[in-house]
């Protein structure tokens, strides 16, 4: 009789544990499908934008059957029962188009003599041909062998490299605009971590995107190639590739669609904080215009 109850035990763990059938993840932008129905793929075509440091190709993506988002199209609204009038009708199906730029430069690599220094200004992207944007970047070096999920700890999907000061732009609309009237509001986002680990990949922009807003995840340096001081030199570098980042952000949002003078700079755990140092620093307000 004990061994049966130990068996029906050992029974119920394994199930619990066990690894779904299929790894659907409704935050992966980029797999076949945001549901578990077949056939729900999503629809791409390349983009090119034109930048001052070179040209940029990346993704335009359809995500189908959303629920209500403020890009919604007005025209697709079910029709009005006369007899139980909706004040606020939903349309019949929501599909969001947006734009995507995966590991887009911001600075040099901070390889060789660039290591432990203040990251060095991008004058143009490498290359002689346009830049391709659509594979996310690889996470900047740090201590990482797996991230926790429902079922396991399964092993992190990034690879890690010195070569990291890239950005992830979503953007929902590709209209260049000399007026701030037509600009999209900015949102700059710095991942957590406790400037330890973590990467712009863990934060998928595509939902606010969807909600009319450009958003940019930013990779920056971490542990002691971001933030260790010998006495000689100041350190903080990660500090710096995000204030590299937002300045490149102020030059160039512009050919995303974005108002470079309404940045909304956010920020998760230690990302916050860092949101806090730069709303703080002279080295940062004399350059970036907060709104």
């Amino acid at each position: 009789m004990i061994i049966i109850f130990i068996l029906f035990i050992s029974l119920i763990n394994s199930q619990i544990i066990e690894p779904p059938t299929r790894n659907v993840d409704l935050w992966d932008l980029f797999g076949t499908s945001t549901t578990k129905r077949d056939g729900l793929k999503h629809s791409r075509e390349e983009v090119i934008v034109r930048l001052s440091i070179g040209e940029l190709v990346g993704q335009k993506i359809i995500i189908p059957n959303l629920p209500w988002t403020a890009t919604q199209d007005p025209n697709e609204q079910i029709p009005p029962d006369r007899n139980v009038p909706e004040p606020n009708p939903l349309p019949p199906n929501n599909n969001v188009t947006i734009f995507t730029f995966l590991g887009v430069p911001y600075a040099e690599p901070p390889l060789g003599e660039r290591r432990f220094k203040a990251p060095q200004q991008l004058i143009h992207f490498p290359g002689d041909s346009p830049f391709v944007a659509f594979t996310l970047p690889p996470v900047c070096a740090q201590d990482v062998e797996t991230r926790p999920t429902l079922f396991i700890n399964s092993p992190y999907p990034y690879q890690s490299s010195e070569d990291c000061l890239y950005l992830n732009i979503y953007t929902p609309a590709l209209k260049f605009s000399s007026t701030a009237e037509n600009a999209l509001p900015t949102i700059v986002f710095f991942h957590g971590g406790n400037f330890q680990t973590g990467s712009a990949n863990d934060w998928p922009g595509h939902v606010l995107a969807s909600r009319g807003i450009v958003v940019v995840n930013v990779n920056y340096r971490l542990g002691p190639f971001g933030f260790m001081s010998l006495g000689d030199e100041r350190g903080n570098y990660g500090l710096q590739d995000q204030r590299a980042a937002l300045n490149w952000v102020r030059q160039h949002i512009y050919g995303f669609g974005g108002d470079p003078n309404a940045v909304t700079i956010v920020g998760h755990d230690s990302g916050a904080v860092s949101a806090g140092i730069h709303m703080l620093s002279p080295l940062s307000r004399s350059k970036i215009k907060f709104k």
